[in-house]
């Protein structure tokens, strides 16, 4: 398949391992009970984020640990630092505006990237019959 790729060949391939598919295509489309859900290169269909992972420091002005606790994000403490995990857009947003009031410190922000397996369970659990 991959000599026919490079020759420039389209290859319709069918599976249900996608970690195969994640490795071998250019292109996916998602497809359940008939329907296409989503299609796109790898890429688009995985630029959706599966959530941050983030380091924050408290400030004079608020302490981290109680803001976490008001927004309802997951989050650990160690060593003078909070890693806190925030799976909404939204609740991103508000968390730079904090950052932006001075209330808390962002020391590292870490993309989590969906794989094409994730990316199938997410489009097939938003799908209605």
């Amino acid at each position: 398949m991959r000599e026919l790729k490079k020759e420039g060949k389209t290859i319709f391939f069918s599976s249900h391992i996608l970690e195969d598919a994640q490795r071998i295509a250019d292109r996916v489309g998602i497809i359940h009970k008939g329907r296409l859900l989503a299609s796109g290169t790898l890429d688009e269909l995985l630029q959706q984020q599966a959530g941050w992972d983030i380091e924050i420091s408290s400030t004079a002005k608020a302490d981290a640990a109680g803001i976490c606790s008001e927004n309802n994000w997951k989050h650990t403490q160690s060593n003078g630092h909070l890693s806190v995990k925030i799976e909404k857009q939204q609740d991103m947003k508000e968390l730079y505006s904090l950052a932006a009031e001075g209330k808390i410190i962002v020391n590292t922000v870490n993309a989590n990237r969906l794989n094409l397996e994730e990316a199938f369970l997410k489009e097939v659990s938003e799908w209605q019959d």
